[in-house]
Parts: C-alpha cells; sequence; structure tokens
C-alpha cells in the first residue's frame, strides 16, 4: 500500500488532535474536580451517580420535614405539660375542700381559683404554633371572612364554605361569646347573638377550634318534660355540639340546636320531667379529630399533631374524661357543698391527668421515632454521598501525573511531527 505525504500528515494531524482532546480532558477534570463531566462519559456510572444525588435530594426534604415535626411535637409537649400544670393546681384545689366545709367564705374562695383555673384550660385548649391552633386538626387556623351585618342575629353574603355550626365568631359589633347558631339557607348564618351594629363587607373572624361557655359562677337550671327539648334556660353564651349533664340528662349528650333565645333541642331525651333542674354545659370542640401526617422516610409518616378532643373531651384512646365537664361539676358541687359530687368530680379530674399523661407519652414515643429516623436518613445521605465521591471525584495526586504524562507526550508529537513534516520527495531523491 502506498503511504503518501497526505496521508502521513492526515494522521499525524489526528494524532495531535486526540492528544489536544485528552490534554483538555483531563485539564477539564481537575478544574471541575469531577471524573464524568457529561452522560456521555459514562452512560452507566452517570445513571447511578444521578439516582444517588436524587436520593441524598430525597433526605434533605425528608430531613426537612423531620425538623418541622420536632417542631410541632415540641410545642405540643409544651402545651400538655401545661395543662398537666393546671390540673394539677386543680387537684390542689379539690384536695382541701374534698370533704366539703360550711364555711361560704372558703367555698368562694375556692371557687374564684377554679374559675380562673379554667380560663387557663381554655387557653391551653386554644394555644397556637404561629396562627396555627395545634389541638385542632385541620381545622387549626381562625378563618376571615366578609358578611352584611343588620343588627340582628342573621348574618348575609357570606361565604359558609369552611363555616360549621359552633363556631366563635368575633369581629366590629360582635358581642363576646358569640357563635353561629345555623347555617343557611344560601349565603347567610345565624348567631345566637344580636349583632350591636349594621355594615356591609364587615371582616368577621371564625375559630378558635374550642369555644367553652365562661362558667357563670353557678350550674344552669331549666325546665325538664322528658323529650329533647329543654326550655327556661339562659342559652346565651351556649353553642350547639356542648356536652351537656345533670339531673335526668343520659351520657353523651350534646346539644343538638338551640332554635330560640331560652330553649335548646338535646340530641337524646331526657328522662325525667322537673322545672329548675341543674345542668352543666361541658367544653364545645369545633376542631377536627383528623391526625396531621407528614412523610418521614419512603413510606414512613409521623403523626405531629394531638386531637382536642381525645384530649380534652376523653374521645379516643387517652382517656374518657371531659375535662371541662368535670371541671364546671367540681365547681359547682363545690357551690352547693355537695361532697358526694366533689369527690366523684375530683376523682374524674385526676383520671383527666392520667389522660394527658398517656397523650405525653404518645408525642414522646413520636419525638423517638422522628430521632431514630433522622439517624437513619443522615446515614443513607453519607453512604450516598460517600459512592457519589468514589466515582465521581477525582483522584488529584492521579490526574497531575497523568496530566504532566500527557503533556510530554503531546509536546513530543508535536516536536516529531514538525520534524517529519519537513520532509519531501525530493529529499529523498538526493
Amino acid at each position: 500500500m502506498r503511504v503518501t505525504p497526505m496521508m502521513t500528515s492526515e494522521n499525524a494531524l489526528y494524532n495531535i488532535q486526540e492528544g489536544r482532546a485528552r490534554l483538555d480532558r483531563l485539564n477539564e477534570q481537575i478544574s471541575a474536580g469531577l471524573n464524568i463531566l457529561r452522560p456521555s462519559d459514562d452512560p452507566i456510572t452517570s445513571r447511578q451517580i444521578l439516582d444517588l444525588q436524587n436520593k441524598v435530594k430525597e433526605g434533605d426534604q425528608y430531613l426537612s420535614n423531620i425538623t418541622k415535626s420536632n417542631l410541632w411535637l415540641d410545642f405540643n409537649e409544651t402545651a400538655l405539660q401545661g395543662v398537666s400544670d393546671v390540673l394539677n393546681n386543680i387537684k390542689g384545689v379539690a384536695s382541701t375542700i374534698s370533704s366539703g366545709t360550711t364555711d361560704t367564705s372558703v367555698r368562694n374562695n375556692s371557687v374564684s381559683q377554679l374559675k380562673e383555673m379554667r380560663k387557663q384550660l381554655l387557653d391551653m385548649a386554644n394555644i397556637q404554633l404561629g396562627d396555627q391552633y395545634i389541638f385542632g386538626g385541620y381545622k387549626n387556623s381562625t378563618l376571615s371572612v366578609a358578611g352584611d351585618t343588620n343588627g340582628t342575629t342573621g348574618i348575609a353574603n357570606i361565604d359558609v364554605t369552611n363555616l360549621s355550626v359552633g363556631m366563635a365568631v368575633s369581629g366590629d359589633g360582635i358581642p363576646a361569646n358569640t357563635v353561629i347558631n345555623s347555617i343557611g339557607p344560601g349565603n347567610a348564618i345565624t348567631l345566637n347573638n344580636s349583632a350591636t351594629a349594621s355594615g356591609s363587607g364587615v371582616r368577621l373572624t371564625f375559630g378558635p377550634p374550642f369555644n367553652a361557655a365562661p362558667f357563670a359562677g353557678s350550674a344552669l337550671t331549666g325546665d325538664l318534660n322528658g323529650t329533647n327539648s329543654i326550655t327556661g334556660l339562659d342559652t346565651s353564651t351556649l353553642s350547639v355540639g356542648m356536652p351537656v349533664s345533670g339531673e335526668g340528662i343520659p351520657a353523651g349528650t350534646k346539644i343538638a340546636a338551640i332554635p330560640a333565645s331560652g330553649t335548646i333541642t338535646l340530641d337524646t331525651p331526657a328522662t325525667i320531667t322537673k322545672t329548675g333542674a341543674s345542668l352543666l354545659f361541658g367544653g364545645n370542640f369545633r376542631g377536627t379529630d383528623d391526625k396531621i401526617q407528614v412523610e418521614v422516610s419512603r413510606s414512613s409518616k409521623v403523626e405531629i399533631n394531638v386531637s382536642g378532643s381525645e384530649l380534652f373531651s376523653g374521645t379516643g384512646t387517652y382517656g374518657s374524661v371531659d375535662l371541662f365537664a368535670a371541671l364546671d361539676g367540681l365547681i359547682a358541687a363545690i357551690e352547693s357543698n355537695n361532697v358526694p359530687a366533689i369527690q366523684l368530680n375530683a376523682a374524674n379530674l385526676d383520671k383527666g391527668s392520667q389522660q394527658v399523661s398517656n397523650a405525653r407519652s404518645d408525642v414522646a414515643g413520636r419525638m423517638t421515632r422522628l430521632l431514630s429516623t433522622k439517624k437513619m436518613v443522615t446515614r443513607d445521605q453519607n453512604t450516598a454521598k460517600s459512592i457519589i465521591s468514589e466515582r465521581q471525584n477525582v483522584d488529584y495526586a492521579k490526574a497531575a501525573i497523568e496530566l504532566t504524562q500527557q503533556q510530554t507526550a503531546f509536546e513530543a508529537a508535536l516536536s516529531a511531527t514538525a520534524k517529519i513534516s519537513q520532509l519531501s520527495l525530493l529529499d529523498y531523491l538526493k
């Protein structure tokens, strides 16, 4: 085969360009600190690295979720500690008067203390983290909605999508302790108290999730007739959904409706007929029992909230004590110096303390799980980063030697090519 000068020249040029490309690649790798600069360099390894990088990013999101979950659970623990402290103070007052006393001043002093502690308990039930009520489930924030007031109990032209009967209402011209009595027809609601002013587009706030009527100083009295209806009752501080207890009232009874001032409808009929029956009204939870869950690893979620209904109304696994009803029962019993009732409600509040302790244990278990999950996610991330480093990061000592060798080879190729390219056919004919 005849080798022409053109073929020699082109082959020399090709080798020089290949040497230049290898030299440039080494310089680029050292500059970037990476072995693989583009997927075409090593498709299989590139895919593995991308998968590992996605795993690291996924771990970052899980760690962020864990941090936020810990914040919620820490705040829940702080709130539960506050509830526990209030209950311990209540039990302390109850223990000093468990046998009753004929001294009116002592009873009045105890009742005054318990009323203040009831306010503290309600404050703890409505405690917020930022603008979210931590015990409210999915209904964990107040709603701000515009509506038209006309100086009566009716509010028109209001978006009722996220409203529910029993929600607390506040705003310009809305009296204290006002709640929604009914919703509809259409975009309208009815309150339990009349607005004190009229206006269009008045901004109203709905919430918080717990609405408990302020204790009026003694048990409310009403007239029972053996049906679902109770009359002759002060309804100014009551709302639909409130637990009801007292003479002739079956356990678990709640207010089903407030059709008119002074009258309520129960969800369960009273068992007796009596005028001036003594009645107690507990806290009314308007949130939801939904568990707020956060994903902390693949196919693994952790609940970050405690249900206010389970904690304060005793509707779940923590216990069965309605804390507000038990406290109101204790206050009424002390006022009337009813020793058996004092001891019964004190015992219920003692069970309520255990109810709160059970909730705290539950929260502590979740926090422990988050700690373990955080360690696992961090270990997985470190493993992935180590593999990425082994396959992607440049070994600078090795790369420097290869660069020197390639630079020497390239310069030698340039020198040899320069000398060879000076020869021509006339040189061979001499």
